[in-house]
């Protein structure tokens, strides 16, 4: 990719020229729940991956677990209205506020005994390979998603919505016992959530922009027809118990949003207006909405809805009119 290009085929234009972008970058729009799944770190990663070699399965092959060598961080930032997502387990405690919620508002009382009997150390390993009785819970986890109860709080009713959406989109599926451990979060516009690898998420709805390392290694645990791997989600989901969730909040510099952390390989600033960009790093502009005109060297190149611009780093600051929004990116350079 030259200098300034835009290119509706950005990966294939980085193939044939053998320029290297080391960060995955897309739009993302759910329309509805996926799945509940966890990313290797590097250790996990490079062994799994030498380990699938070894034994000989294809790259393609659908019950092949490790693509890669590589983990896989992500930012998820909202950029619809509203953005919601399941994310890490929740501790004792914030379980135990959740299940006398559900019992309050219609849970069957086999399954709140039973839920009330999990604690942090085997509660993902029951709801993932548990025998009849999770069955019997997802089963009762769906119907009472279905009902309406007034004395839901603003807390119950989103977990209510949440649940009742995976059970309609997922009948029977036991991941929704595994969703009744973990945080339910809904994001406002700008609001953005990091995944460290070992850490169980599943984006339920909502148009976000995804950041991360290029990497396919996925372990699922729930809400998929793909196939899924017990004991080696329950090796790779290595993240304990958090009581919050770890919100990227946007820094404010040069008038525009950024999202950065010394755990992020990477950093992402929000575009609504002209400016100068510099550009030290190789980074990539994405087009949200609005249109932009991109200037340096004496070249200019429009970016609108949807397209790709590819910066190469060191060549000076980059002229941006415009207005609407876009979406730089940039790898961490350490």
């Amino acid at each position: 990719v030259e200098d300034g290009g835009r290119n509706p085929d950005f990966q294939g234009s980085l193939h044939s020229t053998g320029h290297e972008f080391p960060l995955l970058v897309k739009f993302l729009a759910a329309a509805k729940p996926l799945s509940i799944q966890v990313h290797p770190d590097k250790d996990q990663a490079t062994e799994g991956f030498a380990r699938e070699n070894a034994e000989g399965p294809a790259l393609d092959d659908p019950h092949r677990m490790f693509k890669d060598p590589h983990p896989k961080p992500e930012l998820l930032i909202a950029l619809s209205d509203t953005f919601d997502a399941l994310w890490g387990l929740l501790p004792a405690t914030l379980r135990a506020q959740r299940l006398e919620r559900f019992a309050a508002t219609g849970l069957a009382s086999r399954t709140v005994q039973g839920l009330g009997q999990l604690n942090d150390q085997d509660a993902v390993r029951t709801a993932l390979t548990g025998g009849d009785s999770v069955n019997e819970w997802a089963e009762d986890l769906a119907a009472w998603s279905a009902l309406e109860n007034s004395a839901d709080s603003a807390e119950g009713l989103l977990e209510r919505d949440i649940f009742r959406r995976i059970a309609v989109e997922f009948p029977g599926d036991r991941g929704i016992v595994l969703a009744f451990l973990m945080h339910v979060l809904r994001l406002q516009r700008g609001e953005a959530l990091f995944v460290s690898p070992g850490q169980i998420h599943a984006y339920v709805g909502g148009f976000g922009l995804e950041v991360m390392l290029p990497s396919d290694n996925v372990v699922r645990g729930g809400l998929t027809s793909k196939h899924q791997d017990a004991d080696l989600f329950l090796q790779t989901a290595t993240a304990p118990p958090m009581e919050t969730p770890p919100l990227v909040l946007p820094l404010t510099r040069d008038g525009r949003a950024v999202y950065e952390s010394p755990t992020m390989p990477f950093s992402v600033s929000g575009i609504t207006a002209g400016g100068e960009i510099p550009t030290s790093a190789d980074a990539v502009i994405l087009g949200e909405n609005g249109t932009f005109v991109l200037s340096r060297a004496g070249a200019s190149q429009e970016l609108q809805r949807g397209e790709v611009y590819f910066v190469a780093g060191g060549s000076g600051p980059l002229q941006v009119s415009g207005q609407g929004a876009a979406w730089l990116v940039e790898p961490r350079v350490d």
